[in-house]
This record gives structure tokens, C-alpha cells and sequence, in this order.
């Protein structure tokens, strides 16, 4: 049996212990105590407030029924390999965690206190349109096709610009011309690329960009030579649809080690990759959980020692510090902790404050799997270092669909700005929220800002550099044509356009 088995086992005993030692409690209290004990054992508990009761019922308990093995799985949506690895894994009980009784009453205190619809934001935000700070340019486009882009990466130091597709497809664009002079293919969707020489590069391949547990992800080192590209090295395969990676020496002994992110479906993990003797790779695992979307290499707490900082999401949300104690061994600490609802997008990591210490900068917007709706707690959050080892939130900006959020200074003013898409942003608004610059105003203050273009497709990728070398930051977005929550007028109007990647050249200089 499995540690997750084990755990599982363990959970069901505890519940059954609790709702026994509760029986004077009135029906009411039972009901949300039954739900805090089931529904909180694996994640932080779920306030039925969250979601509506639509979304509850036929949303999130038919999926939480399959996790808890309340009703099984249909195995014909699996490959069948990957199904009996999930279920030796404890991903999926063989047995029920719950009993029909304990179940029907859970579904009961949910659909009694949840809202009839989603509650709205509070205070959204006021965009504005801005004609001046950038000017966008299309470099890749198809007109009347749907830009299905799954890499974006710019690689100053080899002056191009990387933009992948989902079917395996990579152009890259030179800085001087920003036009695709070369383009290679790959086995799968590519998702992350590093340089590691000169036209050499290390890049991370999915398996399939669709969720899945089929361990058909890689890591490869591929070479351009004369006329053709070569495929030098295939580094760690059997990955389980890796997302991102970082190339870091973490054991200080003079060799370049990887931090993977496997988001997975219902498996994943974070894991580091040493070079070990004779060519061998070492995994060291971080946490098996699925959902790692990304992990930063930066010396947090300042002790002269490379930490991981990652963002943990489907299900137990968290960013979680893996303290480097020095010799290969990390001390996992919890930095923050969000509602399995809410739906984690991404984490960046910058001194937001300027007071010297390294602040988290979260998006959540994710609203694709059971419960699609505009949601009050989307948007971006911002935890201060208090310097004791821990964050705190200190300012909420509201983005339905908030996704990828990046912290420049791109007006040069000496405070931080972010960049951030919406790959699920409120459809009805105008103008569209499908990118916003948040302008940084000072003492956590931000004025929102779009720009020409950036309503002309669905944006699921962005980075930043200075493509044109005049000294400021310019961003690019790319598009992803799956989401199906777009309207259909919307979705036409954006193949007909057919923009998959584009350009906001910055006219500071």
C-alpha cells in the first residue's frame, strides 16, 4: 500500500472518529463539521460562499466523488497504463472514503450555503485604455487559422525570440528582424526553453499539453548546426507534463542541476535533477503533488544559498519555500495557502516595496475545469517579506482570469510595475481585460492600463526583454486558441485575425 493510500486510509478513520465525538451537535453544525473533516483533509477547506450552488452540484462534487472514490472513475477516458498508475500512485482510492450517508449530508450543507450565483468583485478594476506607452505589432499571424502557441520565451543572450505551438512546431525570431527565420520541430508540445551555449538550448517538451498522467514528457538539449538542427542530448524523460524548468547548480558542486515542474492531472511533481557519476541523473524529490506550475531558484532568505520558491497548484493550492540547508537538503516551509477553488495561475518574485527583501507576487484565475464562472476572488495578490521567514498578503487587485503576471519598471520610474493576462477575463468588458499593465503609483497603488490589440486573441503566454535594444522592456504575448468558454462571435472574430504572437514594443526610448 502506498504512503498516499495509507493516508487516505488514515483520513477516513479520523473523519469517522470526529462526526462520532460530534453526535450532540445539532444537525446543522454536524453537516459543516462533516464537510470541514472530509473536505478540508487534503486542502483548506472550501466556504460553500465560493461557488454557486450550480456549481457545487454539478461542478466540483461529481469530480471530488471520482477523487474520493464515493463512484469510480470511467477507466475507457484513460490510456490503461496510465490508469493503473494513478491508482498505484493512491491518486484514486480503490475504496470509498466516505460513506453515502456522511456524503449526502456534505452535498446537503453546500447546496443550503451556497449563493445562487457567483458573488461579484467588489471593487473591479477601472481600465483604461493607453494608445502611447506601447505600440503593439503583430509577428506571427494566420488569418483564419487558430493560433495554438505553447512556448514563448525570449533568450536575450542568443538574441531571438522562441514561440512554440502545441503540435510541435518552433519558430524563432531574431531580434534584428523579429521574423521567423527558422523553425524546427519537436516530438510534442514544447512548454519551456534555456540557452546553454552558444546556439545550443535546453528544452522542455510536455507529452501532451491536454491534462494527462501518461510520463511521456522529456527534457532534450538540441544544437543548431549549418542547415539543420541536431538533437544533442535527451536529459530526463518520463516526465509527467512538465511545465517549466530552471538550470541551477543547488548542491554547490560546480555542476548545473535542473528544478522541474510537472503539473500532471491527477500525479505530478516537483522535483530537482543532479548530474551524477557516469553521466547518471538523480532525482531528488521536492513534493509529490500535481499541479507544480512553477519554481524560482533565488536565495530568499539572503544566506548565501540558492532556495526554491514555487507555486503548488490543483487542489492544495500553496507557495511553499524549500529552504536550501546546504549539502543537497531542503526544509519545506508553507508561505501561503489558497482555497482549492481559487484556481492558481502563476508566482512571481521581486522587492515590489524596495525595502530590501524578496516580496511574492500571485495570480489566480484559472477557470477552466469544474466550476467556470466570474469569480469575486480572481485577480492578484501581493505578500510583503516581513522578514521573519514569512509573507504576508498586503494588497488585493482585481482581474477575472487573472494568468501569468510578470514585475518590470517598463515606465523606468523607479517603482516596480506588473504585467499580467486573462486568459478567462469577463468577455462583457469593455475594453477587454485580456492583458493589463498595472502601473505602479506607489505605496501599492496601481492604475490599469490595456493598449491597441491586445483584444485580438485569447492570451495565454507573455514574456518581456528588450527586443529592440533601445534600452527598455517590451513585452510579448502569445495566443491559445483551446479555451472554449470563449463567446462564439468573439472566438470567430479571433481566428478570422488568426494573431498568435504579439509584439507591445515600448516607446519609453
Amino acid at each position: 500500500m502506498t504512503k498516499r493510500a495509507i493516508l487516505n486510509n488514515l483520513i477516513f478513520l479520523l473523519a469517522l472518529g470526529v462526526v462520532w465525538g460530534t453526535s450532540s451537535c445539532n444537525p446543522k453544525e454536524e453537516d459543516r463539521k462533516l464537510a470541514e473533516m472530509y473536505c478540508g483533509s487534503c486542502h483548506l477547506f472550501p466556504e460553500p460562499k465560493l461557488l454557486s450552488k450550480d456549481s457545487w452540484v454539478n461542478g466540483v462534487f461529481p469530480e471530488m466523488a471520482i477523487r474520493m472514490g464515493y463512484k469510480n472513475a470511467d477507466p475507457t477516458l484513460f490510456d490503461p497504463e496510465e490508469y493503473q498508475r494513478i491508482l498505484q500512485n493512491g491518486a484514486l482510492p480503490v475504496r470509498s472514503m466516505i460513506s453515502e450517508k456522511h456524503w449526502n449530508r456534505i452535498l446537503r450543507y453546500y447546496q443550503d450555503n451556497a449563493p445562487i450565483e457567483s458573488l461579484p468583485q467588489q471593487a473591479p478594476i477601472q481600465l483604461q485604455t493607453n494608445a502611447e506607452m506601447f505600440a503593439p505589432e503583430a509577428l506571427w499571424s494566420s488569418p483564419g487559422q487558430s493560433p495554438n502557441f505553447s512556448l514563448l520565451k525570449v533568450l536575450p543572450q542568443q538574441g531571438a525570440l522562441f514561440a512554440g505551438q502545441r503540435e510541435g512546431k518552433i519558430y524563432v525570431f531574431p531580434f534584428g528582424t523579429l521574423k521567423p527565420q527558422d523553425s524546427l520541430f519537436v516530438p510534442s508540445s514544447p512548454s519551456d526553453i534555456q540557452a546553454v551555449g552558444q546556439n545550443q538550448f535546453q528544452l522542455l517538451l510536455m507529452g501532451k499539453m491536454d491534462p494527462n498522467d501518461w510520463q511521456n514528457g522529456s527534457l532534450i538539449e538540441i544544437k543548431k548546426e549549418p542547415n539543420r538542427w541536431k538533437l544533442v542530448k535527451r536529459w530526463v524523460k518520463d516526465l509527467n507534463r512538465p511545465v517549466q524548468f530552471v538550470f541551477e547548480d543547488l548542491n554547490a558542486d560546480a555542476k548545473e542541476d535542473w528544478v522541474i515542474s510537472q503539473f500532471g492531472h491527477y500525479l505530478g511533481k516537483l522535483a530537482w535533477h543532479e548530474k551524477g557519476k557516469n553521466g547518471a541523473i538523480i532525482e531528488h524529490e521536492l513534493s509529490k503533488v500535481p499541479g507544480a506550475r512553477i519554481a524560482h531558484v533565488i536565495d530568499f532568505n539572503q544566506d548565501g544559498k540558492k532556495d526554491v520558491v514555487a507555486l503548488l497548484t490543483q487542489g492544495n493550492e500553496r507557495i511553499v519555500w524549500f529552504k536550501n540547508l546546504g549539502s543537497g537538503k531542503f526544509e519545506e516551509q508553507e508561505l501561503a495557502r489558497f482555497s482549492p477553488v481559487y484556481g492558481s495561475s502563476y508566482l512571481d518574485i521581486a522587492d515590489l516595496n524596495q525595502d530590501g527583501k524578496l516580496d511574492l507576487i500571485h495570480s489566480c484565475g484559472d477557470n477552466y475545469d469544474y466550476s467556470y464562472a466570474l469569480k469575486a476572488y480572481h485577480g492578484i495578490r501581493i505578500f510583503l517579506n516581513q522578514g521573519n521567514d514569512s509573507c504576508k498578503e498586503s494588497k488585493f487587485i482585481p482581474l477575472h482570469g487573472a494568468g501569468k503576471v510578470l514585475v518590470e519598471d517598463f515606465d523606468q520610474d523607479g517603482k516596480p510595475d506588473l504585467a499580467c493576462t486573462a486568459y478567462f477575463p469577463d468577455y462583457s468588458q469593455t475594453p477587454l481585460a485580456g492583458f493589463v499593465l498595472l502601473k505602479n503609483r506607489g505605496d501599492l497603488n496601481f492604475s490599469a492600463l490595456t493598449f491597441p490589440q491586445c483584444n485580438a486573441a485569447n492570451w495565454l503566454l507573455m514574456d518581456k526583454g528588450d527586443i529592440d535594444g533601445d534600452g527598455d522592456v517590451d513585452i510579448l504575448l502569445g495566443a491559445c486558441s483551446i479555451n472554449n468558454t470563449v463567446p462564439e462571435p468573439l472566438r470567430k472574430d479571433w481566428n478570422k485575425k488568426g494573431i498568435g504572437v504579439l509584439l507591445l514594443r515600448n516607446q519609453l526610448k
